[in-house]
C-alpha cells in the first residue's frame, strides 16, 4: 500500500512528506520520483544516502534548480550520472551550468557543452577549455558564437578546427584563409587547414 502512495502522482503531499522518510529505500525512490513531491521533500531527499533516490530526484522534472545546485555541489555523493541528468535536466539554469563547466572531470564539462540550454556565455568560456573533447563538443554546438568559432578555428587539434570551419560564414572563412596563406608562406601553418578551407570555399 505504501508504494502506491508513494508512486501516486495524485497522492497528498502530506503523505508524500511522510514517506520520504520511511526506512524502505524503495518507497523513499517512489517519493523521490513523484511529481507531486513538494520542494521540501525533494530537497530532504537530495541528500539520501542511496544513490538511486538522490538519481530519481536528479531525474524529476518538478526539482528546482536549487536543489540541482545541491546534487551538483555534493561531490561526495554527486557521481557521473546523476550529474548528467542534472546537466539535462529541464529547469537547469545558467547558474547550475556554469557549476558543472567548473567540473574537474572534462566529460562533465562537456555535457555542459552539448546541452540545449547551454547559454552563449559559458558557450565562450568553454571555448577555451584544456581538454580537446571539449572545445569539440563547443565546435559542434550551432549555438556557439561566432567569436568563439574563430577561437576554435584556429586551434591546434584537427578534431576541433575541423569542426569550426565547417560552420563560419564565408566571409569569415575567406579572412581566416588569407591569414593562413600569409603563415604558410613563411614557411609555417597548417598546409591540411589551408587545404580544407579552399575546399570549403568552393
Amino acid at each position: 500500500m505504501r508504494w502506491w502512495v508513494a508512486s501516486n502522482p495524485n497522492a497528498p503531499a502530506e503523505a508524500l512528506r511522510r514517506l520520504a522518510e520511511d526506512k524502505d529505500w524503495e518507497i523513499r525512490h517512489w517519493v523521490a520520483s513523484n511529481p507531486n513531491a513538494s520542494k521540501e521533500v525533494l530537497e530532504k531527499l537530495a541528500g539520501d544516502e542511496h544513490h538511486q533516490i538522490r538519481l530519481a530526484v536528479a531525474k524529476n522534472p518538478g526539482t528546482s534548480p536549487q536543489i540541482l545546485i545541491k546534487l551538483v555541489e555534493d561531490s561526495r555523493k554527486a557521481s557521473y550520472i546523476i550529474l548528467e541528468e542534472v546537466a539535462k535536466h529541464p529547469r537547469a539554469t545558467e547558474e547550475v551550468l556554469a557549476k558543472l563547466a567548473r567540473h574537474k572531470n572534462h566529460e562533465v564539462r562537456k555535457m555542459v557543452a552539448e546541452s540545449p540550454r547551454v547559454t552563449p556565455r559559458l558557450l565562450t568560456r568553454l571555448a577555451r577549455d584544456k581538454a580537446k573533447a571539449v572545445r569539440a563538443a563547443i565546435a559542434r554546438n550551432p549555438q556557439t558564437p561566432e567569436e568563439a568559432f574563430l577561437r576554435l578555428a584556429r586551434d591546434r587539434s584537427p578534431e576541433v578546427w575541423e569542426e569550426a570551419l565547417r560552420r563560419l560564414p564565408k566571409p569569415f572563412l575567406e579572412e581566416l584563409y588569407q591569414k593562413e596563406l600569409l603563415v604558410r608562406l613563411a614557411g609555417k601553418g597548417n598546409l591540411e587547414k589551408l587545404k580544407r578551407i579552399e575546399e570549403l570555399l568552393g
